[in-house]
């Protein structure tokens, strides 16, 4: 007969199992969001790092010897930090890719609750540890499919 503590570990071997399939699954989408967040920055930054260097002798000569190259090249950083700022708002609010992965880490550390709990219920068996490792599990499951339902990808 399997005690109820044996149940409580098969449910969280389960839910560990289907977090792991639907994250296989769900891969691609996931790294979508992702590369929609982080690349346009790096795209302004790298357009910045490149054209900066020709722009500046430009600017350079056609002020006259006005502007000094050292001062460009601040003025260059300085927007370059500026735009590389706002692109990265942008993206961000607009594909959320850090909040997803924010979520994502809230999902492993209910998982690692929920292993802790298991640990603890196993050198301490009571009705009261293996209802709380019922909840944790409950608890990580729903974290995961908030994350990937927030990002209209279902969970199955």
């Amino acid at each position: 007969m399997t005690s109820p503590l044996d149940f409580a570990i098969q449910e969280e071997l389960r839910l560990v199992e289907a977090i792991k399939q639907n994250s296989r699954r769900l891969t691609a989408p996931l790294l979508v969001v992702l590369v929609k967040t982080f690349v346009p920055p790096a795209l302004v930054f790298v357009a910045f790092a490149v054209f900066g260097p020709v722009v500046v002798p430009v600017i350079e000569r056609l002020s006259g010897g006005v502007l000094f190259p050292s001062t460009l090249y601040i003025a260059g950083f300085l927007l370059t930090i500026l735009l590389v700022w706002r692109v990265w708002r942008w993206s961000e609010t607009r594909f959320g890719g850090v909040v997803l992965l924010r979520r994502l880490g809230q999902v492993t550390m209910a998982v690692l609750n929920v292993e802790k709990a298991i640990d603890a219920a196993r050198a301490n068996p009571s009705q009261a540890s293996v209802q709380q490792v019922r909840a944790l599990t409950r608890r990580a499951w729903d974290l995961y499919a908030e994350a990937m339902r927030a990002y209209g990808l279902e969970v199955e």
